[in-house]
């Protein structure tokens, strides 16, 4: 769950199975840790069927060893980074994307290309149907 907290944006992941939750701040702060809380119970008010009784309680910990920035905008391509890798791959090594920084310009030209492919396909999608309820 991408969180906005203040001004900035962490990563919170639910663990189901394991009854945790694992917080990826690519600028830790204190400050950021403390609004986690006030998102799970506005997640909980949003969405009560959507996760077991009691989640807002379970344990948080910090991810250990994920890549930070070294600026005070980036933060919102780190948590699509950090999703992206999260739900890749099973076995995660952190020690593996330490250089997140330096490709900054690259990640934002992927997700950037990423929403015109997307939107790209969408209107294709929406001409053909206005194409084919025409004949």
């Amino acid at each position: 769950m991408p969180c906005h907290l203040t001004s900035h944006w962490a990563l919170l992941v639910c663990w189901i199975k394991e009854q945790r939750w694992e917080f990826f701040d690519s600028l830790p702060s204190s400050l950021h840790r403390a609004g986690i809380r006030a998102n799970l119970k506005a997640l909980q008010d949003d969405v009560p069927e959507a996760f077991p009784e009691g989640f807002v309680n379970w344990p948080v910990a910090d991810a250990v060893g994920v890549p930070c920035q070294d600026n005070s905008w980036d933060c919102g391509v780190f948590v699509v980074k950090f999703m992206e890798v999260i739900s890749s791959t099973e076995t995660i090594s952190w020690a593996d994307q330490k250089n997140w920084q330096a490709d900054m310009p690259r990640f934002r030209a992927e997700i950037v290309a990423e929403i015109f492919k997307t939107f790209s396909s969408s209107i294709s999608e929406s001409i053909a149907r206005v194409d084919s309820s025409d004949a």
